[in-house]
């Protein structure tokens, strides 16, 4: 009993270690913790279990603000909402206790060996980080590297990104955790003081390389949002808001882009473009509008200059913006959203704005690390537009911001980071925020921001290295484990005769 207790001890630490609160020693116990009680269990069944509970107390903690956003909608929709996010908190938690079976089952073929603890173990441990990110929708939050803004860690994210940030961090939990279990072994101090040296060198090599180059200084303007969700769709409410929006763009001097957050145009951008007048705005804005295409409606980034979309949505919110088909039947349980009906489009990964190169996303695509690269790679800046009256008064506003400088740093572009609550912010290639909101309301920001010309080792080859190496470790065990077998199969005989 005492073991779940610490397995539900260490999940409920290690939130803390992300975004608002900052308190990363958490995510190091926390994960210590849970790699002790697995390779101390009794059996493969008490690891799982132990890994089981570890993620549902991770992220029942971790995602308690979920279940706020459903509060203000009726009995029904809590129940239904509340049920799918448990489910979702649920795969999750059964994802982490078949990594824990898997390690535990494996270590007992493999014996007290440090290469298992420091090296095979987090190859399972980050692969549960990459598979979390993509299955069904993908689901990437509180990835461990996302809380490693310390000793300068952020700066290797250029170099391996998100997930070899995840495996990194898993190579010191396991060496720790063989460390503990074998206190008086001179080769786990060895191994130890080895990984901070090489870590030394990696992060001061890192800092020293500039990937991209810059290119022309531009003035940008973030106009504040400060709308939420019950002004979204009223169509006297969309009119006012531009015209706001449109005054405040206006101000001079005015800068060369100006940039309005997602869902600023909250209806269909066909149903009341004649009630608004975009011919005199003084700056290019691009914001975030619903634009009716091919009898669809989608959520995109738009220019008012071209007067049409440059962007559009790719991942969209399933039970937000869409109904996942295996959930078509359930749909009158649901309340009626504004724009709940959006379809996906394809796009090309860049769009031009006075001749600076800008790809965009919107709202949580700004998690979906590997999704950005592509259109990252001939880009000079980032667009990003976010509705987060979804999350007013959460700690996912912090979190998201946070995530943005994750990206920032993997692609070395600047991002232009405009939402309608929470912080706006212009953030540089390197992950400093430049300017950020600093009051609630709706008002301006404007900052100068270098764009960036060229490519990381990140965007050129993603993930495919690391999982290569993490394929080359999984071959390397399997051959140690086929000659134990075929030694100890030899012994018996031996012994036998």
């Amino acid at each position: 009993m005492i073991n779940y207790l610490l397995a539900i001890f260490a999940g409920l630490i290690t939130p803390f270690a992300f975004a608002p609160f900052n308190y990363v020693v958490t995510v190091f116990i926390g994960h210590i913790i849970l790699f002790w009680l697995i390779f101390n269990s009794k059996d493969n069944k008490q690891a799982f279990k132990f890994g089981l509970v570890f993620g549902l107390s991770e992220y029942l903690l971790g995602f308690y603000w979920m279940f706020s956003i459903v509060e203000d909608y009726d009995i029904n929709y809590q129940i239904v909402m509340s049920i799918i996010i448990l489910g979702i908190i649920t795969i999750i938690a059964l994802l982490l206790g078949l990594s824990s079976y898997i390690v535990k089952r494996l270590s007992n073929c493999s014996g007290n060996y440090i290469f298992y603890y420091a090296l095979f173990a987090p190859s399972i441990f980050t692969l549960y980080e990459w598979i979390k990110s993509w299955l069904f929708t993908g689901l990437p939050w509180y990835a461990v590297s996302d809380s490693l803004d310390i000793f300068g860690l952020y700066s290797l994210l250029s170099i391996v990104g998100y997930l070899g940030l995840c495996f990194i961090f898993y190579i010191f939990v396991g060496i720790f955790t063989y460390l503990i279990k074998n206190a008086k072994s001179k080769k786990a101090y060895l191994v130890l003081v080895s990984y901070f040296l090489f870590l030394y060198f990696a992060v001061s090599f890192a800092k020293t390389i500039n990937w991209t180059t810059d290119i022309k200084k531009i003035d940008l303007r973030i106009i504040t949002g400060n709308f939420d969700l019950s002004q979204k769709s009223n169509h006297y409410e969309v009119i006012n808001r531009f015209n706001k929006y449109k005054a405040l763009s206006n101000i001079q001097p005015t800068p060369d882009i100006t940039i309005w957050p997602e869902s600023t145009i909250s209806i269909d951008y066909q149903n009341i473009k004649n009630d608004i007048d975009t011919s005199n705005l003084n700056t290019k804005v691009f914001s975030g509008v619903y634009y009716q295409e091919k009898d669809s409606s989608k959520n995109t980034l738009f220019s008012f200059d071209k007067d049409q979309p440059v962007y559009y949505k790719e991942h969209l919110i399933p039970f937000g913006e869409y109904t996942p088909w295996w959930f078509t039947l359930l749909r009158p349980l649901l309340p009626k959203f504004n724009m709940d009906n959006l379809t996906a489009s394809s796009n090309n990964d860049i769009f031009t704005i006075n001749n600076i190169k800008a790809f965009g996303s919107i709202c949580f695509e700004i998690l979906f690390s590997t999704e950005l690269l592509d259109r990252s790679k001939d880009a000079n800046i980032h667009i990003h537009i976010s509705d987060l009256g979804w999350f007013d008064n959460t700690i996912a506003i912090d979190y998201l911001l946070n995530i943005a400088r994750m990206r920032a740093i993997e692609t070395s572009k600047p991002i232009i980071y405009s939402v309608n609550k929470g912080n706006s912010a212009f953030i540089d290639h390197k992950g400093n925020i430049l300017k950020q909101q600093i009051k609630q309301g709706t008002y301006l920001i404007d900052q100068a921001v270098i764009p960036q010309q060229g490519k990381t080792f990140y965007i050129k080859y993603k993930n495919i290295p690391l999982l290569g190496i993490i394929v080359f470790l999984f071959i390397i065990f399997a051959l140690f484990y086929y000659l134990g077998e075929k030694n100890k199969l030899g012994e018996k005989n031996k012994n036998n005769h």
